[in-house]
């Protein structure tokens, strides 16, 4: 059992686990908060822990009932196995603001993912990995800041969540003096000329990186005088991926310090996205064509693999229906699947089966935050391919 904060692709992670499914109620997952504010110290860690494990032992207990012999063993030693890799240290508990565990043996399911926001402690124990926190903090999206000012430019690569730097660099440009004299325009103009020269090398060192290490969106940052600059020796491409520029200080600040700066340019960015969804499928609903409102037609189209963007409000729970065989999704009232006849095993929250099933069909998920739209529509809808 193998753990570690590093960069994980979370999107990668869903989709694998995705694919796992036992035949009976016997995938441990368990979602662990270690946000600082609520677990400031080691102490306040190791109780966090340990409520978590008493709270798991509790519900292994209340799903015996649903296990034949073997899964009720398979399902304690999981439980154990995990306490144990606890216990040992082979979960590193650090460097993450929470951590998701899931461990079903039986189908060889081991997996611990740690996880760059706090999401709220929970156990569950299902048929398949309980994957809608480790979603809800999940971005596959590359962010690139590209720190500069007029002699050094810093270039850091990441998520929303996590950047380290990649590149540095630093050239010669003369400093100003005030001795004056026939000399001094031509002096200014060399400095001038040096610092167009840095700028256009640090255009093509982010040209460099952005070909090595492609990302999706770009933040400028630095003093505000050089922006203009600075853009203006962006090529075309990249100049498409700039969201903003930012105020930052070039020479000292940390990743840390920088991600902190970019946040709100990131969250009105994602506003603004999440803004533009809404209005393609309000568009798409009152034209009548390529766009599903409601839990009923949402789930349609999910089973007839037309979903483009899934999109929900977050927290939005229902029942539903699942069949196991062929993964055909419904909602109460459906004892049986409609495409093979199997019965249709009853799902407390159907919406995670939904996600699931999108991400199987490669189709981009919106948990929608910042927005009412959805509310009116019954909390749901999608964009549709065709």
């Amino acid at each position: 059992m193998a753990s570690g904060p590093g960069t994980l692709d979370l999107t990668d992670t869903l989709r694998r686990l995705a694919d796992a499914r036992a035949e009976q109620p016997q995938v441990l997952s368990l979602y662990l908060d270690l946000d600082p504010t609520e677990v400031p110290t080691i102490p306040a860690r190791a109780t966090a822990v340990n409520a978590l494990l008493d709270e798991a032992g509790k519900a292994v207990e209340a799903r015996e009932n649903d296990l034949d012999h073997a899964a009720k063993v398979a399902l304690r030693e999981d439980l154990q196995a995990i306490r144990d890799a606890i216990d040992s240290r082979a979960i590193v508990l650090e460097g993450a603001r929470a951590f998701a565990i899931f461990r079903c043996s039986p189908i060889g399911l081991d997996e611990v993912v740690p996880l760059p926001r706090p999401v709220r402690s929970r156990i569950v124990i299902d048929t398949a990995p309980y994957l809608e926190p480790v979603f809800a903090v999940a971005d596959e999206r590359r962010w690139c800041v590209a720190l500069v000012n007029r002699k050094t430019a810093r270039f850091l690569h990441g998520t929303r969540d996590r950047l380290e730097q990649v590149a540095r660099r630093r050239d010669p440009v003369h400093g100003k003096h005030d001795q004056g004299g026939w000399s001094q325009p031509n002096y200014e103009r060399s400095i001038e000329r040096d610092v167009v020269e840095h700028l256009q090398r640090a255009a093509d060192t982010l040209r460099r990186i952005a070909a090595e290490d492609p990302f999706d969106h770009l933040v400028l940052g630095g003093p505000h005088e050089i922006h203009n600059a600075a853009v203006a020796r962006l090529s075309p491409d990249l100049r498409d991926r700039l969201v903003d520029c930012v105020e930052v200080d070039v020479e000292a600040s940390t990743p840390t310090q920088v991600l902190e700066a970019i946040a709100p340019t990131i969250e009105a960015f994602e506003q603004r996205e999440e803004r533009e969804l809404l209005d393609r499928l309000r568009d798409r609903l009152g034209m009548g064509r390529r766009g599903a409102a409601g839990l009923d037609d949402t789930l349609a189209a999910l089973n007839e693999r037309r979903v483009e963007v899934l999109e929900f409000e977050d927290g939005f729970h229902a029942p539903g229906r699942l069949c196991a065989r062929c993964g055909w999704l419904g909602t109460e009232g459906v004892e049986r699947c409609p495409v093979d006849g199997e019965p249709a095993e009853r799902r407390e929250d159907v919406v995670e089966d939904a996600i699931v099933a999108a991400l199987g069909q490669s189709a981009r998920v919106l948990v929608v935050r910042h927005h009412p739209d959805l509310g009116p529509l019954g909390r749901i809808g999608a964009l549709l391919r065709f």
